[in-house]
């Protein structure tokens, strides 16, 4: 969990870093009351990922012993895997920003699908802004949120409604059965891969108890 908290504070912070320029860039004159409340709450996450972070290490530094112990192994395993070892740092801040190079130049090239051709700001901006939205944990995986907040910045970018909402459809679209179809070739190669499930884990270690 402590992983997950670290990783998702980094992208939070990248994220919002992208779009405050960007919008800034684009509507300095009209910024949306949409866009600014999605800015917001990417602010809010990005700075409670890293106030959650900060407490877990002043907290295992000085845990009152009233504590009982399996809440204290818990501390401890949070704060242990929430700080990747300083030679992973590099390895994964350039992994992520390559996420979200990948991430702008599909949505440039989905865009320049139907005849219109972005600037890079724009590419950004409807990229991260969409991004910032799914954070908000209203709706599973932000279905609805992303497409309502990607059809909006496509109108705020000066894209006629007809194709907003052709694009947006089509990006949802192959966003989710990319996924699903890839989900499924990696279940079904999942021993060559070398994956196993939680199950298959902890029958694992079921049987060498057994056996020692």
């Amino acid at each position: 969990i402590g992983s997950i908290v670290f990783l998702r504070m980094i992208d939070a912070w990248i994220v919002l870093l992208l779009s405050l320029p960007a919008s800034w860039t684009l509507l300095s004159d009209r910024l949306p009351d949409s866009v600014v409340w999605v800015l917001v709450g990417g602010g809010v996450i990005a700075s409670a990922c890293t106030l959650i972070m900060l407490a877990f290490l002043v907290l295992a530094r000085s845990l009152p012993r009233w504590i009982p112990e399996k809440i204290m192994e818990m501390i401890q395993a949070f704060r242990k895997g929430m700080w990747p070892r300083g030679r992973h740092l590099l390895p994964i801040m350039s992994f992520t920003g390559m996420i979200w190079i990948l991430e702008t130049l599909w949505i440039y090239f989905l865009v320049a699908g139907f005849g219109i051709f972005l600037s890079p700001v724009q590419a950004v901006f409807l990229t991260m802004l969409p991004l910032l939205a799914s954070a908000f944990p209203l709706t599973p995986s932000g279905a609805g949120v992303v497409e309502l907040t990607l059809f909006n910045c496509l109108r705020v970018a000066g894209v006629a409604a007809l194709p907003a909402g052709s694009i947006t459809l089509l990006n949802r679209l192959i966003d989710y059965w990319l996924h699903i179809a890839l989900g499924i070739v990696v279940w079904l190669f999942r021993r060559r891969l070398g994956l196993r499930t939680w199950e298959e884990v902890a029958g694992l270690r079921s049987a060498l108890r057994v056996t020692s």
